[in-house]
């Protein structure tokens, strides 16, 4: 494979011309508009008013004229969004939907006359609970009784006894997890209705996305899986999940079904184990001790666990006692860094702890999804582990995944961006083939998605906004899929991204843009054209541009835009609101290792314009030095324009850079408060950034509190006046230098919406 890591494509199918790969920032590029599209849209279609629950299930209203939703049927029915299409997915897999007449496919099930609700035959009442395939789901009276058992059973921790031998047969319920072809957990994208696709493709182990303990006996809401704000509540509400509950339901289709935990407490996994195992129904409990996410390690939970074996041990005999015979398995990460492997020093012990099996991922916490997995570390594990042990990373065809299935020593190999990508891989692993698949097959298993989503989160608007959320961010995978008849050798690589590149059809060539509009197009093509534009910032597409998902795909950083605002203060009482008055960035080149241009600029104050002696004390910035100075919003529009030049805002430069800051005060406080207040948009590339401190904690394995105390622990000299911004910012790009130089990978740590 050519070590460029560019897919080798056949030459008949290579555009001649690259066109890079984007999202709908630049598609109407304009010269004059200097790289930059001012009127960047995301899309949603939404109701305004949608007629009453209660209505439609002739229920006496308690809110009468203060409900906020329609009653009368006749207005809500000439006023209400057009349909998508006559075939109701719900009414044609049921004979009935609950949605009635806000259902996006009503026509289709409504007599027309009388605008009632029609089901298929005279057993109605008998399917009126529509998600009978589902298990796991929790009513709201369940929740309140799973809160009340989590306080109770917490007092009761204290005295439970542990068994000193997990290792006696009468302890365990035997699975045979030799060669099982396994969907390993993935974060929102592990969806019921993805988990249905892949178990029709082969998968025979699937395992629900990671829910937070103490999430599932709070019954707290997923605010941070529906980011939208037509999603997260509205869409639980609608579907009857109102909790981290909605990450267990398990499809009958799930024959061997796990559930996945993030804990960080011996306490807090044994009463959350003995509360899933009265409330749901699985095969097996998996332990997340892998999670690279910072709030997660931060609590002392996921890949933290790592390097602290005991606490590990702790919170594995905990849950084991709760867990009885039920089988036990531990998601691992090789370590904390990359040089730095742990897990082989405690495997050998887990069996004696309660663990059935054993799932590594070939990746330091902090290598996240960069670099090629470790398999011969995975290996080596294999070789030590007293259990099952399955291994994972970069498996994208069948011959990956026999290749260290037979080399190795590993009892099993986990799919897991692989199965984004091509979900047929299972097919293709079963009958040892490569699929050429065909763009018209793609688009049917697209549909069977569509259709299973809408199954699952419901044919209104909110369902269906919720099923083309989810479309959209699986889109952003699928496109990166090469047909096997345009590769000029097999197989594709996980890390080779291909030329610009044509299908052998129209549909094979928009399925492989990574353009957020041609994906719209395609979540057009299923679930009816968008009518009403308005910011939809899918999770994956914002990821796309902030990097994150550019550390799951491989794709580095070339530049880092360093900044530290300096703004109006004083003692003993603060100044409010506080006001930027020094707005200093510079442009360091990762590849030259410098500074490649700088801006800079200060800012005069609008609300206090008058500096304080303090704030003249502390940042050095005297009076004379803000007046007659541009204000924010002038900055911010130079500021916007010294980005074009250097060609940072083109779908050439757009997801290889990201903003840098010490912390996060600057742009997730000041900057957004500030302008929220004077009624100026944020850009949005201001609304993720690096913190350094945390990529420096990567390194040291201690969080500092401050610039001074993060040089002194890489031992870098601070230089130039502490609190002048473009001595700070200067400050930070000799710290960036020392990360580089450690090897230390540089992602997106912090963003907002």
């Amino acid at each position: 494979m050519d070590s460029s890591g560019v897919a080798p494509l056949k030459a008949e199918y290579i555009v001649a011309k690259k066109e890079k790969d984007g999202d709908n920032a630049q598609e109407n590029f304009q010269e004059k508009r200097k790289g930059l599209n001012r009127k960047r849209q995301f899309y949603t279609v939404d109701d305004k008013k949608q007629l009453c629950p209660n209505l439609l299930e002739n229920i006496e209203c308690k809110f009468g004229e203060n409900c906020r939703y329609a009653h009368d049927k006749a207005t809500y029915w000439d006023n209400r969004l057009p349909d998508i299409s006559d075939n109701c997915p719900l009414f044609e897999e049921l004979g009935f939907c609950k949605f009635g007449l806000n259902c996006r496919f009503a026509k289709g099930h409504t007599n027309l006359e009388s605008l009632e609700n029609i089901v298929k035959d005279s057993n109605g009442e008998m399917i009126k609970e529509w998600r009978f395939d589902e298990q796991n789901q929790i009513s709201r009276k369940q929740k309140k009784e799973i809160r009340n058992l989590a306080h109770r059973l917490s007092s009761e921790y204290g005295n439970v006894r542990f068994e000193s031998d997990f290792d006696k047969e009468r302890c365990r319920k035997k699975i045979d997890w030799s060669g099982k072809l396994c969907l390993a957990p993935l974060t929102t994208l592990g969806n019921l209705p993805f988990r249905r696709l892949c178990v029709e493709f082969g998968a025979e182990v699937t395992c629900s996305e990671m829910a937070l303990s103490t999430s599932l006996f709070q019954g707290t809401v997923l605010k941070k899986s529906f980011s939208d704000k037509f999603t997260c509540k509205k869409v639980l509400n609608s579907i009857g999940l109102q909790s981290e509950w909605a990450r267990l339901v398990r499809h009958e289709s799930e024959k061997c079904f796990g559930i996945q935990i993030c804990v960080n407490k011996p306490a807090q996994a044994w009463t959350v184990t003995k509360i899933i195992k009265q409330f749901a129904e699985f095969d097996f409990l998996d332990i997340n001790a892998a999670c690279p996410l910072d709030d997660i390690c931060r609590a002392g939970g996921g890949a933290n666990l790592l390097v602290r074996p005991k606490k590990l041990k702790e919170v594995v005999q905990s849950t084991k006692a709760a867990l009885g015979d039920v089988p036990l398995t531990l998601k691992l990460r090789t370590g904390i860094s990359k040089d730095s492997n742990v897990v082989h020093q405690f495997l050998p012990d887990v069996y004696s702890w309660g663990v059935d099996r054993v799932v590594l991922h070939g990746r330091s916490r902090n290598q996240r999804y960069i670099n090629k997995s470790d398999w011969y570390y995975i290996d080596q594990c294999a070789s030590v582990s007293p259990v099952p042990l399955y291994g994972i990373g970069d498996v994208l065809s069948y011959e990956d995944y026999y290749q260290h299935l037979n080399c190795g020593k590993v009892q099993g190999v986990a799919v897991a961006r692989g199965a984004l990508i091509k979900p047929w891989i299972f097919t293709e692993i079963i009958q040892q083939r490569h699929w050429d698949i065909r763009s018209s097959e793609r688009l049917e298993i697209l549909k069977k998605f569509v259709k299973y989503g809408l199954l699952h989160w419901g044919s209104d608007s909110t369902g269906v906004n919720c099923t083309r959320r989810f479309l959209l961010e699986w889109l952003s995978f699928l496109y990166r899929y090469i047909p096997v008849g345009l590769l000029e050798y097999l197989p594709q690589k996980m890390n080779d991204r291909p030329p610009a590149y044509f299908g052998r059809d129209d549909l094979e060539t928009l399925m492989a843009s990574g353009k957020v509009s041609d994906w719209i197009k395609i979540s057009e093509m299923l679930l009816g054209p968008l009518k009403k534009a308005e910011q939809f910032i899918v999770e994956s597409m914002l990821k796309m541009r902030n990097g994150v998902l550019n550390n799951f795909l491989n794709i580095a950083l070339e530049n880092l835009l360093v900044l530290d605002f300096e703004a109006t203060c004083d003692q003993p009482i603060q100044i409010e609101p506080q006001e930027i008055i020094e707005f200093p960035c510079v442009n360091f080149s990762l590849k030259e290792d410098r500074i490649v241009s700088q801006f800079h600029s200060y800012v005069r104050p609008e609300v206090h314009p008058n500096l304080s002696s303090f704030c003249t004390n502390l940042t050095g910035i005297v009076q004379d030095m803000v007046n007659n100075q541009p204000t924010l919003t002038e900055v911010l529009t130079q500021f916007d324009g010294w980005l074009a030049e250097q060609q940072l805002l083109t779908d050439e430069q757009r997801d290889k850079w990201t903003m840098v800051t010490c912390g996060s005060w600057d742009l997730n406080y000041q900057l957004r408060n500030q302008c929220k207040w004077m009624g100026h948009p944020v850009p949005l590339y201001f609304k993720s950034w690096i913190n350094i401190k945390k990529i420096a904690c990567n390194a040291t394995g201690n969080y500092p509190k401050s610039l001074i105390a993060m040089m002194q622990s890489l031992g870098v000299e601070h230089e130039g006046r502490l609190h002048s911004g473009m001595d700070d910012v200067k400050n930070i790009v000799r710290t960036v230098q020392e990360l580089k130089r450690r090897k230390q990978p540089f992602y997106v740590t912090d963003s907002y919406r």
